[in-house]
Protein backbone atom coordinates (compact mmCIF):
# COMPACT_ATOMS: atom_id res chain seq x y z
CA UNK A 1 0.00 0.00 0.00
CA UNK A 2 2.78 2.54 1.14
CA UNK A 3 4.51 1.67 -2.37
CA UNK A 4 1.23 2.29 -4.70
CA UNK A 5 1.10 6.29 -2.73
CA UNK A 6 4.91 6.69 -3.87
CA UNK A 7 4.39 5.60 -7.18
CA UNK A 8 1.25 7.32 -7.44
CA UNK A 9 2.67 10.44 -6.27
CA UNK A 10 5.32 10.04 -8.18
CA UNK A 11 3.84 9.77 -11.32
CA UNK A 12 1.56 13.04 -10.15
CA UNK A 13 4.57 15.05 -9.34
CA UNK A 14 6.27 14.26 -12.58
CA UNK A 15 3.80 15.20 -14.81
CA UNK A 16 1.75 12.31 -15.63
CA UNK A 17 -1.55 12.68 -13.62
CA UNK A 18 -4.27 14.40 -15.72
CA UNK A 19 -3.83 18.19 -14.59
CA UNK A 20 -0.44 17.77 -16.76
CA UNK A 21 -2.54 17.80 -19.81
CA UNK A 22 -3.49 21.12 -19.77
CA UNK A 23 0.42 22.27 -20.00
CA UNK A 24 -0.01 21.11 -23.72
CA UNK A 25 -3.09 22.77 -24.59
CA UNK A 26 -4.33 26.13 -25.56
CA UNK A 27 -6.41 27.71 -23.15
CA UNK A 28 -7.07 30.24 -24.58
CA UNK A 29 -10.42 31.00 -26.68
CA UNK A 30 -10.34 31.90 -30.45
CA UNK A 31 -11.03 36.34 -29.96
CA UNK A 32 -14.45 37.33 -31.05
CA UNK A 33 -14.17 40.65 -31.86
CA UNK A 34 -10.17 41.13 -33.00
CA UNK A 35 -9.20 44.65 -34.92
CA UNK A 36 -6.58 45.62 -37.04
CA UNK A 37 -3.09 45.83 -36.04
CA UNK A 38 -3.28 43.55 -33.16
CA UNK A 39 -2.88 40.11 -31.98
CA UNK A 40 -5.76 37.75 -31.82
CA UNK A 41 -6.36 34.12 -31.13
CA UNK A 42 -7.86 31.45 -33.26
CA UNK A 43 -8.05 28.10 -32.14
CA UNK A 44 -7.87 24.94 -34.24
CA UNK A 45 -10.61 24.66 -36.47
CA UNK A 46 -11.91 27.91 -35.59
CA UNK A 47 -12.96 31.33 -37.10
CA UNK A 48 -11.96 34.85 -36.03
CA UNK A 49 -13.41 37.74 -37.95
CA UNK A 50 -12.29 41.40 -38.36
CA UNK A 51 -15.88 42.92 -38.40
CA UNK A 52 -14.73 46.38 -39.92
CA UNK A 53 -12.82 44.74 -42.83
CA UNK A 54 -15.55 41.62 -42.93
CA UNK A 55 -12.07 39.13 -43.20
CA UNK A 56 -12.00 35.68 -41.15
CA UNK A 57 -9.51 34.14 -41.01
CA UNK A 58 -9.89 30.33 -40.44
CA UNK A 59 -6.70 28.13 -38.44
CA UNK A 60 -7.43 25.08 -41.23
CA UNK A 61 -4.56 23.18 -40.04
CA UNK A 62 -1.60 22.31 -38.72
CA UNK A 63 0.88 21.07 -40.97
CA UNK A 64 4.02 19.83 -39.26
CA UNK A 65 5.39 20.92 -35.96
CA UNK A 66 9.05 20.42 -36.26
CA UNK A 67 9.75 22.84 -33.18
CA UNK A 68 12.36 21.53 -30.85
CA UNK A 69 10.66 20.08 -27.67
CA UNK A 70 11.20 21.99 -24.35
CA UNK A 71 14.84 20.68 -22.65
CA UNK A 72 15.60 19.21 -25.93
CA UNK A 73 19.28 20.25 -27.21
CA UNK A 74 18.62 20.33 -30.93
CA UNK A 75 20.92 21.83 -34.21
CA UNK A 76 18.12 23.34 -35.83
CA UNK A 77 15.08 24.75 -33.94
CA UNK A 78 12.40 23.92 -36.37
CA UNK A 79 9.02 25.41 -36.97
CA UNK A 80 5.26 24.94 -36.80
CA UNK A 81 3.42 25.39 -40.03
CA UNK A 82 -0.23 26.29 -39.83
CA UNK A 83 -2.62 26.73 -42.93
CA UNK A 84 -5.04 29.57 -42.20
CA UNK A 85 -7.80 30.39 -45.04
CA UNK A 86 -8.68 33.90 -45.68
CA UNK A 87 -11.98 34.90 -46.80
CA UNK A 88 -13.48 38.21 -47.52
CA UNK A 89 -16.99 39.72 -48.95
CA UNK A 90 -16.34 39.82 -52.62
CA UNK A 91 -13.47 37.33 -53.20
CA UNK A 92 -12.16 34.39 -53.42
CA UNK A 93 -11.26 32.60 -50.20
CA UNK A 94 -6.83 31.74 -50.19
CA UNK A 95 -5.11 29.26 -48.06
CA UNK A 96 -2.41 30.64 -46.51
CA UNK A 97 0.58 28.97 -45.29
CA UNK A 98 2.50 29.90 -42.53
CA UNK A 99 5.23 29.06 -40.43
CA UNK A 100 6.61 30.13 -36.88
CA UNK A 101 9.65 31.89 -35.93
CA UNK A 102 12.45 29.82 -34.08
CA UNK A 103 14.85 32.24 -31.91
CA UNK A 104 18.02 32.85 -33.62
CA UNK A 105 17.37 30.55 -36.65
CA UNK A 106 15.38 31.66 -40.13
CA UNK A 107 12.09 30.24 -40.51
CA UNK A 108 11.13 27.42 -42.40
CA UNK A 109 8.14 29.12 -44.42
CA UNK A 110 7.22 32.63 -44.66
CA UNK A 111 5.80 34.04 -41.47
CA UNK A 112 3.62 35.98 -42.83
CA UNK A 113 1.42 36.37 -46.32
CA UNK A 114 -1.01 38.60 -48.32
CA UNK A 115 -5.13 38.39 -49.03
CA UNK A 116 -6.75 41.55 -50.44
CA UNK A 117 -4.63 43.44 -49.46
CA UNK A 118 -3.70 42.81 -45.71
CA UNK A 119 -0.82 41.32 -43.91
CA UNK A 120 -1.62 38.13 -42.28
CA UNK A 121 1.02 37.46 -39.79
CA UNK A 122 1.98 34.60 -38.12
CA UNK A 123 2.61 35.63 -34.70
CA UNK A 124 2.78 32.27 -32.57
CA UNK A 125 1.81 29.20 -32.05
CA UNK A 126 0.73 27.44 -28.82
CA UNK A 127 1.09 24.88 -27.19
CA UNK A 128 5.23 24.59 -27.44
CA UNK A 129 5.93 20.88 -27.40
CA UNK A 130 7.74 18.80 -24.67
CA UNK A 131 9.43 15.63 -24.95
CA UNK A 132 7.61 12.57 -25.23
CA UNK A 133 4.13 14.11 -24.99
CA UNK A 134 1.61 13.42 -27.76
CA UNK A 135 0.16 17.08 -28.48
CA UNK A 136 -3.30 16.82 -30.73
CA UNK A 137 -4.60 19.25 -33.42
CA UNK A 138 -7.04 20.39 -31.75
CA UNK A 139 -5.01 21.35 -28.61
CA UNK A 140 -3.23 23.96 -31.04
CA UNK A 141 -4.24 27.78 -31.07
CA UNK A 142 -2.66 30.72 -33.49
CA UNK A 143 -1.67 34.19 -32.90
CA UNK A 144 -2.15 36.21 -35.99
CA UNK A 145 -1.94 39.91 -36.45
CA UNK A 146 -3.82 41.67 -39.49
CA UNK A 147 -2.56 45.17 -40.84
CA UNK A 148 -3.87 46.82 -43.85
CA UNK A 149 -0.82 46.71 -46.52
CA UNK A 150 -1.57 50.85 -47.40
Amino acid sequence: MRMATVVLFLALASGCGPESRDALRCTSETDTDPILDESFTVRYHDSATIRSEALTLTFAELVSDSRCPAGDACAVGGSANVEITASQTGQEPATLELASRSEGVPPLGQTEATYGGYTIALISVVPYPETGRTIQPTDYCVGLRVSNEQ
